[in-house]
């Protein structure tokens, strides 16, 4: 859910904390806070709700608020922003040493 033209990621609660942070932090160092903002959402019962229960740290990326093509006939890369896979993309590779960082403690 990280394909919509006006993408905005907002902090998912049910994810964990410390990768949410990390992963904001490097958006913001990137540039990218108009589309990583600094707002607590509440996905819930999403498909990282399994691996958060096996204790594997997890980050719901979702924008529920701007793809109203979700899980319906349209839902195609018609629909998908180039651009939106481009930043969640940079982002999230500009955060994987400081994951790593954290995970190697």
């Amino acid at each position: 859910m990280i394909g919509a033209k006006n993408l905005r990621l907002k902090r998912d609660a049910s994810s964990t904390a410390w990768l949410i942070d990390l992963i904001w932090t490097a958006a913001k160092r990137l540039g990218h806070s108009g589309t990583f903002v600094d707002q607590a959402t509440g996905v819930g019962g999403d498909d990282h709700m399994p691996f958060m229960e096996a204790g594997v740290p997890s980050a719901d990326l979702i924008d529920l608020d701007d793809y109203p093509q979700w899980h319906t006939k349209d839902d195609d890369l018609a629909h998908v922003a180039a651009s939106s896979m481009q930043t969640v993309g940079d982002v999230i590779l500009a955060a994987l040493p400081d994951i790593e960082k954290r995970l190697a403690r």
